[in-house]
């Protein structure tokens, strides 16, 4: 039986939201920002992800990352 528009869809999103889910629970170090960069996409999806499937992370801030400190602008000194 052929599988129309509507359904491939379907697969699609929820074949991602299960990508999704499987970084939440393997990297609680990330937060829910850097997973939706790493998915093209802003925080909001990963929140309604995490609710959807009742996921519990652990609260509190994230340490910067080195490469977060490393990759900051450098600025010229004016003379």
């Amino acid at each position: 039986m052929p599988v129309g528009l509507k359904d491939s869809l379907k697969m699609a999103r929820l074949a991602k939201e299960q990508e999704i889910v499987t970084i939440l629970l393997q990297r609680p170090d990330l937060s829910y920002e850097a997973i939706g960069r790493l998915f093209g996409v802003s925080e909001w999806p990963i929140k309604r992800i995490v609710e959807k499937y009742r996921i519990s992370r652990p609260r509190g801030r994230k340490a910067k990352s080195i490469t977060a400190v490393t990759m900051a602008p450098v600025t010229a000194q004016g003379k």
